[in-house]
């Protein structure tokens, strides 16, 4: 079960993101920032390394499921989920990156969801690494390899296409088709953006902060904008 789980959800996800390895090189440009290694992924150095990890994730879910290259997937899978599994806690305990980009524009994952994933995706990896050495291959292991290195490469294929000719699937909200302008009418009664910015300003002669929001400041006049300027000095802005 473990086996069927973890292999069928790389492959999904993978393929979600080989679909469009564009988009998925802007999601590995933010985790670059956010660890201020971008300099070492020069633009298209993201898309190329956006396209090997696509192939890679659906080459290791497809030996998986057909038990072939048994230790080097176990091992691969392990190292692939810790390794996830710090990206999506440290972009979720420190809000660096509010979307792991693990299914594309397809589905999207707040960050702790994203890190429960993998911390589920762990359990059960670890139990496959443990039993590394009975993985059965389903069919004949000449066979099995042959198809596994097949689906590698078709792999390869179908993400370079998307990467020249635009995703064959378009999760985008600009999909070919879509009437942009009626899918920005807001529906009624939803809960629209608004934005509240409060000055603060410090008194002085006593030190007394004052808060003022920039409704208030517009309706001052000249009088009251004068005795501000004069007994208090600006100290900072929040943005709500």
């Amino acid at each position: 079960t473990c086996r069927i789980l973890v292999g069928i959800l790389f492959i999904f996800s993978g393929f979600i993101k080989a679909n469009d390895p564009l988009g998925f090189s802007y999601k590995l440009d933010e985790y670059f920032g956010v660890f201020g290694i971008e300099r070492f992924f020069p633009d298209p150095a993201s898309v190329y390394v956006s396209m090997i990890i696509c192939v890679f994730e659906i080459f290791v879910g497809a030996a998986l499921l057909l038990g072939v290259f048994k230790y080097f997937t176990a091992w691969m899978l392990l190292a692939m989920i810790i390794f996830f599994s710090f990206l999506t806690f440290y972009s979720a305990y420190f809000h660096k990156v509010t979307d792991c980009g693990c299914f594309g524009d397809a589905i999207h994952l707040k960050p702790w969801q994203s890190f429960g994933k993998d911390m589920a995706l762990l359990v059960l990896i670890i139990p496959i690494f443990i039993n590394r050495r009975h993985i059965n291959h389903l069919f004949s292991l000449r066979s099995a390899r042959t198809i596994a290195i097949s689906v590698m490469l078709a792999s390869l294929l179908f993400t370079m296409h998307a990467y020249y000719y635009l995703p064959m699937i378009d999760f985008r909200p600009y999909a070919d088709g879509n009437d942009i302008a009626k899918m920005m009418i807001i529906p009624p009664g939803s809960l629209k953006d608004s934005i509240v910015m409060t000055f603060i300003y410090e008194n002085k002669k006593t030190g007394e902060k004052t808060q003022l929001t920039m409704d208030s400041l517009s309706h001052m006049d000249s009088i009251a904008r004068a005795s501000l300027e004069q007994n208090y000095t600006f100290k900072d802005r929040k943005d709500e």
